[in-house]
């Protein structure tokens, strides 16, 4: 029988439970990079010898950081140089890149030619996790200019042979203008050229061939950011570094008139509409590739092929003007061979691009020559990679396709290829297809042994949240004498086949959990109790497992929750216990909020709806503050009276102080003045003392009051963080939750052990629901770029990823911890157990969770790869984020008492 008055809501049980699912989770999160993203890099590889025959002597490489490829080829006569360069000199065409569409991962992959390890992003945009090869690290010398952000990255090698030139962290303010930075990149590169001559020094090295320029050109990412691509100012931006190029190689080919000079013009990534990027959407996965200069081909038509390997061109949209030329789509590793092959350096040694022969200028024969050496270095890392996992594994099993070509390879590496050129073309190139297919095999080689286990972790932990509901005190062991022992044997067999395959520490973890949670179960039920739980109440578990699939179909169209908004007003409807009013107020609002997940997520600015919206929360403080005073003076409640006088009026200051403060502020950075430290300095008390007085509320006061309070508290620092209308979704989903917390209260309730049963799920899935309305209703968690930067322009304008980071994930939760607090209300009001419901609550999300883990794909398009990424950890982060959120209720809820009517 449940016993719902036994489940105290902090007994030693639900503690140990609450930890030990944080550390689940976390873990959960870990594995998905172990299965699926290992890190690429295979370490001690040699060199491949570069081709005889050196095209040129030098490379110029501009990298226009988030130029879009559409914006910048639309732009027929604006950007006349390389327009110019397009149609009569050299090459162009699309670089893909792989999500996480950031500057980093996008540097990486075109310099170095691989696809970084996700590590990366948590030791620093400047830090290398593993340190590995580059195009500058085999050139003779490396000159580079621009963003501290990007430049050490690839300046860390032995030698001294990588020259930086880097203007300070705090240009890269959002509020200025970004065409300064590439001013500075232009004006201290003519500096250097200018000057060359009298340097000593660096002359000798300047005459020398194998050597690179760098200029990195942060100025367009950085109005697109702060302007968008939409506006002039992006467009404007680009204009200004067609025109800095186009001086930069009078520069360049004044200094070196021998025209052994290339210059090859890319982007990291593009940006989305909202200025936001980092999703596998075309607009970020698209970026320009522009090459000409000295051993790359000329312009081609339409109808004639650059060469005897080019099938196709792909035909360029009709608005880009450029459809009359041949176009050249590669991937943004291909980049590195490329380079690589232009100045004669060894291909980096782990890198996976494939040389882009269409851009070449050269025989056919020098073509293949040089696709050969592409296939020999990746054929390195294979043999390596074989030789590595043969050490550690107790049984190995080669990849099926790589022994029917190992003979041929040997055979090519040591002979050449003899057949016709196309036919060698040909071959080659299928080798290089098969032989990445094997590095990712050899990557992912543990993955079905890793996804077993961690699949049968996730069904222990649900089968052990379930018996938890069950044994709602500390359970009773059965079996534990015989459990242990086979337990034990078992994780020590399993433990000990890691450790001679030299498997990673976190493995012994990821194994613990199936093991432990599968003791628990087997030590605290039986046969008759497993029988009796779950299919007692089929019914009830088929509705509970179509909710969660129905919440998972959500993830992938928005409008899902719209629809469950609309069932839930259907569902209060029919209930005969509310009062009229009240229904009328929950169809009218409930419909609102609905409305929000039907809105588009890419939305422009709407600073005045911000300001009407933060006025309105204002005046409702005002009213929650005439109700609240009037019930304790009838109540004869003075102290309290006098509190809630005092702390109202402040909220309703605070809310009023916000709303000037982003008024100004957007005038100021709309005009490009920037951020006072005046008005920073406001913006950061008001999030401190906002989050501050939800945690100081006397324990005395009532429930009403209590959601009044948090509502008008964290409404200041949620309208510092809103642009548009999300400020409005904030005031109508606060309604929503009030009406929730009243209707509750007029639901009657019963002894009869089966209604409070319903009673707990209908209330926890309605939870549930609000709670992922919080976050749909103004993005979609499938898309990093769904969230404004601009949000934290009131805060930090300088760019900091990691603080805005967290102030974008501060604004995500701040409806969240809303929602937390109603939750916990109705079940204050209704004096159930806040801890039952912590285990509906993990047992549903933890069902999403593991559905998501079979839906991570490593294959398909990027953006279907980015967004199974995000559906994975970001579910497993708010069942984290769930743990914290019921502590962060339950003190705010501290000793409530019902002292209202309203509460």
């Amino acid at each position: 029988e449940f016993d719902w008055r036994k489940m105290t809501d902090l007994n030693k049980k639900v503690r140990k439970d609450i930890i030990l699912g944080l550390i689940f989770n976390i873990f959960c999160v870990i594995s998905i990079f172990d299965i699926y993203f290992r890190s690429p890099i295979v370490p001690g590889l040699q060199p491949i010898d570069p081709h005889p025959y050196v095209p040129a002597k030098r490379l110029v490489l501009f990298v226009g950081d988030g130029m879009r490829a559409d914006k910048l080829f639309q732009l027929k006569h604006e950007t006349k140089f390389i327009r110019n360069i397009i149609e009569t000199q050299g090459a162009f065409g699309l670089s893909h890149t792989r999500v996480p569409t950031e500057s980093r991962p996008g540097h990486v992959a075109m310099i170095s030619g691989f696809y970084e390890d996700v590590s990366a992003v948590t030791t620093g945009w400047q830090e290398n996790p593993v340190e590995f090869d580059s195009v500058f690290n085999q050139s003779r010398y490396t000159w580079s200019w621009g963003s501290p952000d990007i430049l050490p990255m690839f300046s860390k090698v032995e030698g001294n042979h990588i020259f930086t030139y880097m203007y300070g962290s705090h240009d890269e303010d959002f509020s200025q203008d970004g065409s300064k930075l590439d001013e500075w990149v232009f004006d201290e590169v003519t500096k250097f050229i200018e000057t060359a001559d009298q340097n000593s020094v660096m002359k000798p090295k300047l005459e020398e061939d194998n050597i690179v320029f760098f200029l990195h050109l942060l100025g367009i990412d950085t109005t697109g950011h702060s302007k968008r691509p939409t506006s002039d100012d992006y467009i404007d931006n680009i204009i200004y570094v067609d025109r800095g190029i186009e001086k930069m190689y009078n520069l360049f080919e004044e200094m070196y008139p021998d025209k052994d000079t290339a210059y090859i013009l890319t982007s990291d990534h593009g940006m989305g509409d909202k200025g936001s990027h980092g999703d596998g959407s075309r607009e970020n996965t698209e970026t320009p590739i522009v090459c000409w200069g000295a051993g790359i081909r000329g312009p081609s038509q339409i109808h004639q092929p650059p060469d005897i390997f080019s099938s196709e061109s792909i035909k360029s949209p009709s608005d880009w003007n450029l459809d009359h030329l041949w176009r050249n789509d590669i991937k943004q590793a291909d980049i590195a061979p490329l380079m690589s092959v232009l100045v004669g350096n060894s291909i980096p040694v782990n890198s996976v691009g494939v040389l882009p022969l269409s851009f070449l200028k050269g025989s056919d024969t020098y073509k293949v020559e040089n696709l050969l050496i592409n296939m020999l270095q990746i054929y390195e890392q294979v043999k390596k990679q074989s030789d590595i996992i043969k050490e550690q594994k107790m049984y190995f099993k080669e990849y099926y396709e790589l022994e029917s070509i190992t003979t041929d390879i040997e055979n090519l590496k040591e002979n050449g290829c003899d057949d016709d050129t196309k036919v060698c073309y040909e071959t080659i190139s299928s080798y290089i297809d098969i032989l990445l297919r094997t590095l990712n095999y050899y990557h992912t080689y543990d993955r079905t042994l890793l996804q077993l286990i961690v699949t049968l972790g996730y069904f222990g932990w649900l089968g052990y949240l379930s018996l938890s509901l069950k044994h709602t005190t500390n359970s009773k062991f059965i079996y534990k004498k015989k459990v242990t022992i086979i337990s034990g044997l078992l994780y020590i067999l399993l433990s000990f086949i890691l450790y001679v395959t030299f498997s990673p520490v976190q493995y012994y973890v990821f194994l613990f959990f199936p093991t432990y949670f599968w003791w628990c179960i087997a030590c605290t039920t039986n046969f008759k109790e497993v029988k009796e739980f779950f299919f007692g109440r089929v019914r009830g578990n088929i509705a509970l497992a179509l909710f969660v699939q129905f919440m998972v179909l959500g993830f992938f169209y928005r409008s899902v929750f719209s629809f469950s908004l609309l069932l839930l007003t259907l569902i209060m409807i029919i209930n005969q216990d509310i009062s009229r009013y009240m229904l009328l107020n929950w169809v009218i609002w409930v419909p609102s909020l609905a409305i929000f997940t039907l809105l588009p997520v890419d939305f422009g600015d709407m600073i005045n709806l911000v300001l009407i919206t933060g006025l309105v929360i204002g005046a409702i403080g005002f009213l929650l503050l005439d109700v609240s005073v009037r019930n304790y003076i009838f109540s004869n409640n003075s102290a309290v009276s006098k509190y809630l006088f005092r702390e109202r009026i402040v909220q309703i200051g605070i809310i009023i102080c916000a709303v000037f403060n982003v008024s100004y502020i957007s005038v100021l950075i709309d005009t490009g003045h920037g951020l006072p430290f005046l008005n920073q300095l406001i913006s950061w008390t008001i999030l401190l003392v906002g989050f501050s007085y939800t945690l100081f509320i006397p324990g005395d006061t009532s429930n009403f009051d209590t959601f009044g309070s948090v509502f008008i508290s964290l409404g200041a620092p949620y309208i510092l963080m809103s642009i548009s209308y999300e400020s409005l979704f904030y005031m109508i989903f606060g309604i929503v939750l009030h009406l929730w917390i009243s209707l509750e209260k007029q639901i009657p309730d019963s002894n009869d052990k089966n209604f409070k049963f319903y009673t707990h799920f209908r209330i926890t899935l309605t939870y549930i629901l609000f709670f992922w309305v919080s976050f749909y209703g103004t993005g979609n968690i499938a898309s990093i770029s769904s969230f404004e930067l601009s949000s934290t322009y009131r805060f930090v304008t300088v760019f900091n990823p990691f603080l805005m980071g967290a102030l974008l994930i501060v604004k995500i939760l701040i409806p969240i911890f809303l929602v937390s607090v109603a939750f916990a209300i109705v079940i204050r009001n209704r004096n159930y157990s806040i801890a039952y419901c912590i285990y509906i609550v993990l047992i549903l999300l933890n069902m999403m969770s593991v559905t998501f883990f079979y839906l991570v794909k490593d294959y398909g398009s990027w953006k279907d790869i980015g967004e199974s990424i995000s559906h994975f950890c970001i579910t497993n982060g708010f069942i984290i984020i769930q743990l914290l959120l019921f502590s962060y209720s339950s003190f705010v809820m501290r000793k409530k008492e019902e002292k209202s009517k309203f509460s």
